[in-house]
Formats: structure tokens, sequence, C-alpha cells
């Protein structure tokens, strides 16, 4: 005899899920149903549907069979107000076992069995596929729902006769009728697990968009939060490490790279219209300038909040005098007024290449800083028929908006974004994340002008790093022109293969050591170093001049952790030629990890419940394909190890640990657009959090 197994493999994994979140979430699913309304019902029911087509009733006819095999699942039934119809049937399925519901059904009604052949009976219901010489075993455990074939005719009866104890018994049944009664239950099954998760992520989602809009209210009516130097530079550091743990992945993950070199593929800005309808000519090189461009990006940003979060410590270490923080706190005004235009500029790239398609225009032979000039076609205000999300994003894309400015429009789009779901799944995800970023940054501005004594920037003083910083890139990005990648990148479905991927990054960090005779990761973290020495000489001289210089360099702070990573001589800091720093964080290759990027916290072992630990072993089991955990679970499983979470701005959420845990330090993470973590956002968060707490598989154990 040979077996067929689909089905039965299927139904018993449906079936242990269900069972799964009953057990965990049985008094919570019950308390949400009876919230609802009938129209509420309706809707989360129907959501669960294709098409959001379903019965309307038990007799309905326009689904075919559909009635004759699962009648119970109809929009009348389920969704009466005050009715536990659904709670019955829930429980029924998740508290009896399978050969329990084989037999009976709710309330002691009929089971599937007994349901499926009256509808054979009654109306004809037949298997189309049914084999001969072919029965179905519903024997409790893994033979269960198992279908056999009997190769040879002849045998056939023989083989029944032995069976005909449990053919008597009615676990032994031909295959058609067999199959029919596993796609009953696997069909109930599958309604009513999907039912479940929609029903505990709508409540999620709910109880934060509260928070979310208690925390907004806050936020719009209250000033912004006045943070202590320590708070305000913990907050910096926080989000170098995520630009820096971004950068890794894109150097570790080819899903990662894929997906930025389309992004920046096919959003250049070459590819809007001028006003006369013209684009400029695509060309292979393009896909060479856009790998550049997107690690190049990902570089910038890690090294600028690097120095943003170096100052800041330095300001929370160093000398309390008023020359010192003016030096300082000049020069940080300025470095977060570039961020706030770098992030502004992408937030622009991707809204006129997808939710602001068609309403901007390209400026022919016209560049800004080398990229094309794009400009909206007429004012934000002027656009009434587009929906009030585009309009808010249009406002963030005028390029004289300032950064308080910028504020109040992030506000009302975040504000309409957490009010309905449907307005943040309209974004395409570029936009989505460059949004969020945008938010993030211009809220640590106005917080930060809140905390501090903060000086309007400024294009004459304050400048030392800025104007590096600007003329590093700019050689840089002149690089891009003449690069080329294509054995690598085109098609453009080779980056997502491991072995193209790292002979593009390869490819591309000897191609700039070549030309600046320093490698990217050594060249940032110089660029660094030298401007932290210099605002200390500057320091240093400033007092001279007073009359005030007493040793003055031996009271400033050291340069932070990743500028020491170079390992500098004096008389190299001069300038870059021809060194590599192999463990900078800046680096794009090797994707080899750093000593200094890897957790120094041992982190205590927790003993979960079994979802819990499914969580967190699917996160740092994650190889780089396959797997997933929605945001709903992941937030549950944090909470379960009491972490409290809130949420900020944007689309990110910050975690913190109880009081009793030994590391001391919150964590911000991006929710996902869709709610779920996948692909290389699982290596992503997973990293995050082993480099905050220790984190890793055996960090957790089942209880």
């Amino acid at each position: 005899m040979s077996e067929r197994e689909e089905g039965p493999v299927l139904v018993r994994s449906l079936h242990e899920d269900l069972e799964r979140k009953y057990r965990e979430h049985g008094p919570k699913i019950r308390r949400i149903w009876h919230s609802y309304t009938k129209q509420k019902r309706v809707e989360i029911v129907k959501d669960g549907a294709t098409g959001g087509i379903m019965l309307r009733h038990a007799g309905d006819r326009t689904l075919g069979n559909v009635r004759l095999i699962l009648p119970e699942w109809n929009v009348r039934d389920l969704c009466e107000p005050k009715s536990d119809y659904f709670l019955h049937h829930l429980k029924h399925r998740a508290t009896k076992s399978l050969v329990e519901q084989y037999e009976t059904g709710v309330h002691g009604g009929p089971g599937d069995k007994e349901f499926i052949l009256k509808s054979m009976e009654k109306h004809q219901l037949r298997y189309e596929k049914a084999l001969k010489n072919s029965f179905t075993m519903f024997r409790a455990g893994d033979c269960y729902g198992q279908s056999y074939i009997v190769n040879d005719p002849a045998n056939f009866d023989g083989v029944m006769d032995g069976l005909s104890d449990a053919v008597k018994e009615g676990f032994c049944v031909p295959h058609g009728t067999g199959e029919l009664i596993l796609m009953r239950q696997i069909y109930f099954l599958q309604a009513l697990n999907l039912l479940v998760k929609n029903l505990l992520e709508e409540d999620a989602r709910i109880v934060e968009e509260k928070a979310a809009r208690a925390a907004l209210a806050a936020l719009s009516l209250g000033k912004p939060d006045k943070l202590s130097l320590e708070e305000l530079a913990a907050r910096a550091l926080e989000q170098r490490s995520a630009l820096v743990d971004s950068l890794h992945i894109c150097r570790s993950e080819p899903t990662y790279l894929a997906h930025l070199m389309n992004v920046w593929t096919f959003s250049r800005p070459e590819l809007v219209l001028d006003d006369k309808g013209r684009r400029v000519r695509q060309t292979d090189q393009y896909f060479s300038t856009a790998m550049f461009e997107a690690v190049h990006s990902s570089v910038v940003g890690a090294a600028v909040w690097d120095m943003i979060s170096q100052i800041l410590q330095a300001l929370r270490d160093g000398p309390k005098d008023q020359a010192y923080k003016t030096i300082l706190l000049q020069e940080l005004a300025n470095i977060l007024l570039f961020e706030y235009k770098h992030l502004q500029t992408l937030f622009k790239r991707y809204t006129q290449a997808y939710s602001g398609s068609g309403h901007f225009k390209r400026i022919p032979d016209v560049y800004d800083d080398g990229i094309a000039r794009v400009t909206l076609k007429s004012k934000p205000d002027a656009v009434a028929r587009l929906e009030e999300r585009v309009q808010h994003m249009f406002r963030l894309c005028q390029t004289d908006l300032t950064p308080p400015k910028a504020m109040d429009w992030i506000k009302k789009l975040d504000d309409l974004q957490k009010a309905s779901p449907i307005e943040r799944n309209s974004m395409a995800q570029p936009e989505f994340e460059a949004f969020g970023d945008l938010a993030m940054t211009t809220s640590f501005m106005q917080t930060l002008s809140a905390s501090l004594p903060m000086p309007p920037p400024s294009q004459s003083s304050g400048v030392t790093y800025f104007w590096r910083l600007k003329g590093l890139s700019t050689k840089l990005e002149d690089l891009k022109a003449t690069i080329d990648l294509s054995k690598h990148v085109i098609p453009i479905e080779k980056i997502g293969q491991p072995e193209k991927a790292e002979g593009a990054l390869k490819a591309l960090d000897g191609f700039i050591f070549f030309k600046m005779g320093a490698d990217v990761g050594f060249l940032y973290d110089h660029l660094n170093r030298s401007c932290m020495t210099d605002l200390q000489n500057q320091y240093a001289e400033q007092k001279a001049r007073s009359g005030q210089a007493s040793q003055m360099s031996a009271t400033l702070p050291a340069p932070g952790p990743s500028t020491r990573k170079a390992q500098l001589k004096p008389q190299q800091e001069k300038g870059p030629t021809t060194r590599r720093a192999q463990n900078s964080d800046f680096r794009i290759y090797p994707a080899t990890e750093s000593h200094d990027t890897i957790s120094a916290s041992v982190s205590p072992t927790f003993k979960l419940k079994l979802s819990t630990y499914n969580t967190f072993w699917t996160l740092f089991s994650h190889s780089g394909t396959g797997g997933s955990i929605s945001w709903t679970a992941f937030e549950e499983a944090m909470a379960d190890i009491d972490f409290s979470v809130s949420p900020t701005i944007g689309s990110f959420f910050t975690f913190s640990p109880p009081k009793e845990y030994p590391v001391q330090k919150t964590i911000t993470l991006r929710r996902p657009q869709k709610l779920l973590i996948e692909g290389y956002g699982m290596s992503l968060v997973g990293r995050r959090l082993a480099r905050k707490y220790g984190w890793g598989k055996k960090t957790f154990e089942l209880a």
C-alpha cells in the first residue's frame, strides 16, 4: 500500500495552532468578540474571506457546494448581535481532539463524519477525484486522516476484511468520503485560525492607536520633552546603533542589498518627466550608480549620527563653561540641519516616484549637488483633488520648509496614519520608511531645542564638520559616474545572490580604495576623529586667547569609541592615505563581525511559555530566508518578559526593560508597515536585540 499525506499533516497543524491560540488568548478573544457590534463583526469576518465573499446564510446556494461542506461559516449566524455562535464553535474546535470532532459536533450535534455522510446522501455531494481501491483512517495519532491506496486491486477485499472492525466503528471510510471530511475540518480550522488572528491583531492595533493618539496629543498640545544631556546622548547613541546595524545588514544580507538597490534604481530623479514629457534614457551605468548611492547613503547616515552622539557625549562629560558649549552646540545645530535636509531629500525622492507620480517635473540639465532637480508642478494646497495624505507629503517635500514647520506636518501625517491603517498602507514602503526617519530626526531636533540653548544654524560658524562632510561626500559621489559593477548587478536580480552581492561590495570597496587611497570606513572614521580633535583645539585656542589655557586638552573627553577604531597616529591626522580600517562600523566590505560590535552584556536566561518561546526562537534562528513574526506576537513576547512598549513618532516604538533587568537601556525599533517582521527585517531586529542585551537562541528556554 502507498500513503497520501498532505491533508492529514495540514489538519493536525491547523488544530495545534488553534489549540495554542485558544489556550493563550481564550478570555481575550471572548472579550473582544463581545465588544463588537454586528457591523464590526461583519467587517472582521468578511476580512478573512477571499475577496470578502462568503455565505450570507446557511442555505445560500450562490457559492455552490460550500453550503454542503461548511454551512456554519455564514454571515448571518456568525455576526448576530449578542450571539456566541462563533465562540461555541471556536471552543469546540480548539478544545476537542480531531477524533472527537470527527465523531461529535457542537453541543452534542452531528460530528464531521455524520455531517458529510448526510450531505452525500441527501444532496449527492461527491469528491470528484476519489481514488479506487483506497480508504482513509481516522484513528487518533499521526495516522489521523491518512489515506491508503491498495496497489494491487486483487488484494483490496482482503485488506478491507482485515479492517472490518475499523469500518464498523466508523473510523475507516472510502477515500472520497475521507477527503470530504478532511476538507470540512481543514476549511473550518483555517477560517477559525484566521478570524482569531485578525481579532487579536485588530485589538492590539486599537490599543496601540489609543496610546499613540494620547502620546501624540501630549506632543501636539504640550511642550516637547525636556531631557538631560545623559538622556539626549543615549537617544543619539541608540539612533547611531540602529543605523550601524542597518549598514551591517546591508553588507551581510543579499536580500536587503537587493531591496536597497531596487529602490534606488527605480526612484531615480532622472525618471521623472520634464515639462516636455521626456525622461533621461536608462543605461546600464545607472545600476552601478544606484548600488553606489544606496550603500554610500547608508554610510553617511551612520557616520553623521556617530558625530552627533560624540558631540552630545562631549557636552555631557566635558568642561561646563559657556565657550565650550557654544562651540559644540553650533556644530550640532549645523550637523542636524544637514541630516534633516538629507532625509527630506530622500523622502522627496520616493514621494515623486510613488504617491506623487505625475505631480512633479524634472528641470532639464539642472542639478543640485549632483542630483537632478525636481519640483512640484503646483503648490500643495492648489492640488485640491488630492487626498489629505498626499497633500501632507507634498508639504514635507518643500525645500524651504524649516524643521519646526516640518514638525507640524509630520504630526498631521502621523496622526492620519495612526487613525487609519488604510492610510498607513497607502504609502509605498520606501516612502513609509523615509517618513519614519524624517519624523525621528525632526522630533529629536525639537527635543534638543527644548532641552538645550540651541543656536540657529549658521553658514559661517560651527561649520567644521559640515564642510568636511560635504567635501568628502562630494568627492565620493563624483566617483559614481565611472564605477562599473555591471557583472555583479546586471540583471538587477543578480544582487540577491550571496556571491554576487559579496562580489559587488568587494568591487565597490576596491574601487573607492583605488581612487581615494583609503576605504570608506577609514575615510569616515578619520573625518569624525579629526573633526572632534579640531573642535577640541578650537576651544583650547579660544581659551588661550583669553588667557585661560591651562592644559585644556587634558580636561577634554577623548573621542568616542568609533573614532578610536582607526587607531591613527599623530602624523597621519593630516590626511588618510592608503589606509584601511578593518573594524570600522562604516566599512562596506567585508561583512565579518567586529569584536567592538558584539554586546558585552550577558543576559539571564528566560523561562517562557510556548508561544513566547516560539517567537524568540524564530527571531534568533533566522538565517536570511523564510520565517516571519507578526508585530503583535513580537510585542506580546516582549511584554511576557516584562518589557514595556510605547509609541514615539512615525513608525518607531520604544521598548523598556523592567527595573530589575541588568541592562537598563531602552531600544527603539521600527514597526513594519505591514505589521510583519520577515526577511532581512528578522535579521535586523535580532541583531539589535543581540547587541543591546546580549540575547541569542540560548537566552530563551521553554518552561
